[in-house]
């Protein structure tokens, strides 16, 4: 699987979940445990940051979306319905800075 179908599965996931924090828990678990194809290692901790940092800007980028259609929405069904992308930006900053040794 490449970078990009990983980020893309990620996403889903967290998008999907009814429980966004046990299923982020998850998906920092099955990033931890992520190897290289071709050495058999665990991926080095800036790998790691990468995909986080990927993951960020997805949610970012839909954070952004769903503020620009609330923005120009006339309709309330639609603003109720928006998702809210913030907790999952934290605990992604959360996740990166203990991969950086940052507290």
């Amino acid at each position: 699987m490449t970078e990009k179908q990983l980020i893309e599965k990620y996403v889903r996931e967290l998008k999907n979940s009814k429980n966004k924090q046990e299923t982020f828990r998850e998906i920092l678990s099955k990033i931890n445990d992520l190897i290289y194809e071709k050495s058999g290692e665990h991926i080095s901790s800036e790998d790691k940051i990468k995909i986080l940092e990927a993951l960020r800007r997805s949610f970012t980028l839909l954070q952004e979306s769903t503020e620009a259609r609330k923005s120009f929405s006339e309709h309330r069904e639609i603003i109720c319905s928006a998702t809210d992308n913030s907790e999952i930006l934290k605990m992604l900053d959360r996740a990166e800075s203990s991969l950086k040794g940052k507290r």
